[in-house]
């Protein structure tokens, strides 16, 4: 699955829709073969495939944006990345940056795989994030939007698959 939501009008690439949480479940592998929905509207068009988060962090320590990836990619400084809502707007990112996973796995098969974080500990990590966070994304009047870009390896799979589509459509 790749996101979830709660049956309300949802927030999209283009702005807050007005929903209570900016997803929905939508599947994006089976049986380890990528998929994706199929729209006229890339913005709401899923990521196919089995994905990785990472954080990249300029270097000065503070939060340049996040990169959506493939499970298998490798990003690097100096990659080019992709708009996940628009595809032709396209940029590098700088050759000094370091990148942080986002996600972990904390449970396997019914398991337990770390142990639980605090309250304390996750209240003084996300005071953390929020004072990395750009001073523009920051500001309460027109604050702009914390970047999130997709991976070349993600955009290539996502335009193929749409290839894949269109030409048995056709």
């Amino acid at each position: 699955m790749d996101i979830y939501g709660v049956g309300t009008k949802l927030a999209t690439c283009s702005g807050p829709g007005g929903g209570a949480l900016g997803g929905v479940y939508k599947l994006v592998s089976v049986d380890g073969v990528p998929k994706f929905k199929v729209t006229s509207d890339i913005a709401k068009a899923t990521l196919p495939g089995k994905k990785r988060v990472l954080r990249v962090l300029g270097a000065d320590g503070g939060l340049l944006q996040d990169v959506i990836c493939l499970e298998q990619d490798n990003v690097c400084g100096g990659d080019t990345i992709y708009d996940p809502c628009n595809p032709l707007q396209q940029t590098k990112l700088p050759a000094q940056v370091t990148f942080h996973e986002l996600r972990r796995i904390v449970m396997e098969k019914g398991s337990r795989t770390a142990l639980p974080e605090t309250l304390d500990a996750m209240a003084e990590r996300s005071a953390g994030q929020l004072a990395g966070l750009p001073q523009g994304c920051l500001r309460f009047i027109n604050p702009h939007r914390y970047k999130v870009s997709i991976s070349a390896g993600l955009n290539e799979l996502r335009n193929r698959l749409i290839e894949t589509v269109r030409s048995e459509r056709a």
